[in-house]
């Protein structure tokens, strides 16, 4: 029985100094003040990384018309 003891003791005792190694809510905090910084930027990025794809794809090449046609509808509206 005080085998399991010590065992017990030892890993408690990993598990706080995991706790204090990572910080969860702070790293939760940190985590979340990133993706509000960075999320319209990389947004951004990749849009015109999609864009110049799309563009340079010869597979697509008769779609441009169309998808022309449906941005000039849809634009307006998701500028107001």
């Amino acid at each position: 029985m005080e085998k399991d003891s010590t065992v017990t003791k030892r890993v408690w005792s990993i598990w706080q100094n995991c706790k204090k190694l990572f910080d969860f809510p702070r790293m939760n905090v940190r985590l979340h003040q990133f993706l509000r910084d960075w999320s319209l930027p990389i947004a951004m990025g990749g849009g015109v990384m999609m864009y110049l794809l799309y563009v340079n794809i010869p597979l697509f090449d008769n779609t441009h018309a169309l998808a022309a046609d449906i941005i000039s509808v849809v634009q307006p509206g998701l500028i107001f």
